[in-house]
């Protein structure tokens, strides 16, 4: 069919009859879009990439730096492991105090009658010992204070030695601490065999030392007496120069004894010390006898301070 096509005026085609053109109808979705299209996003200029941020984002991002530093400033406040000078100042303060009371119970009251009471520190572990064998299972450790709780003048004590005991006595006495015991390894190996012998021996001194050279020979010849008592002689240097000097050091320190079990027991201090000199000796032989421990203050159960005979007054205890 030929013809001339026609248009209204708007633009639509019209049929040869005079009617408008009509095109099948094609459906939409609710958005405007052709079923089976595919939506393609515009693209954003790199300039605004950097300024499009939700507001969360940017929340989010300070809150784990927020988190960080509390937990970095609990980190910090975290106490340290080890004694509180304050609480072994009211210790020292409540036991002195009790001391100048006297003991309940109708026991002797030591501070009334001008006797001398020695004050332990007594620290228990979690962990056993680890099993030492030979001399060094039973070799003493002399732990140095920053005051001496006794004096070699008022205080009994021998030496063992392997030189010759005269040249030994020759040089306490030049050095004026002729008070001092001397017994020679063969002395003690003919003269102390009974066994009451070694017990006189034992209970007639209140410290006894040895020449380090001859410290292994000595658990035999001494006998179980000293062992039961743990009275083992505490090894010293008879070769330095200051002997005297190094035997007042002895006397004044506190002597770590070799222990099977989780409990250690020494004497730091006096009850004639001054309250000050108390607390440094009790600090300083606990951080030392700490030290000498595998696991350091994370194997120490608790530490007290207690006189013999007397109350228990806790320092430093865990969970």
């Amino acid at each position: 069919m030929t013809g001339s096509l026609k248009y209204n005026e708007t633009g639509d085609e019209l049929t040869t009859t005079g009617r408008m053109k009509t095109t099948p109808c094609i459906s939409k979705s609710a958005s405007g879009r052709q079923p089976g299209s595919v939506k393609r996003a515009l693209p954003v200029p790199a300039d605004k990439i950097s300024k499009r941020r939700r507001p969360f984002e940017g929340a989010a991002a300070e809150k784990p730096k927020g988190n960080k530093g509390a937990s970095a400033s609990a980190g910090s406040s975290k106490p340290k492991p080890g004694l509180a000078q304050s609480q072994v100042e009211k210790a020292v303060l409540a036991l002195c105090t009790h001391l100048s009371r006297g003991f309940s119970g109708g026991v002797k009251q030591d501070m009334l009658l001008g006797e001398v009471s020695q004050i332990f520190i007594v620290l228990n572990t979690k962990q056993m010992p680890k099993e030492a064998s030979g001399a060094k299972s039973m070799k003493p450790v002399r732990l140095d204070l920053p005051h001496a709780w006794r004096s070699l003048v008022e205080t009994e004590v021998s030496l063992i030695v392997k030189a010759p005991q005269s040249a030994v006595k020759d040089r306490l006495a030049a050095q004026g601490a002729s008070g001092v015991k001397v017994i020679g390894i063969d002395k003690l190996k003919k003269k102390y065999v009974p066994f009451e012998a070694k017990n006189k021996l034992r209970a007639a001194n209140d410290l006894m030392l040895a020449d380090d050279r001859v410290l292994p020979q000595l658990p035999p010849l001494l006998g179980s007496g000293f062992f039961k008592s743990n009275k083992l002689p505490l090894p010293i240097d008879v070769r330095k120069s200051d002997l005297a000097g190094e035997i007042e050091r002895c006397v004044g320190a506190a002597i770590l004894r070799p222990g099977r079990g989780t409990c250690c027991s020494l004497v730091v201090a006096s009850s004639t010390q001054p309250q000050r000199e108390i607390v440094a000796n009790i600090i300083s032989a606990t951080e030392q006898v700490v030290q000498r421990l595998k696991g350091r203050w994370g194997n120490v159960q608790g530490v007290h301070l207690r006189v013999a005979n007397g109350v228990s007054l806790p320092l430093y205890t865990t969970c």
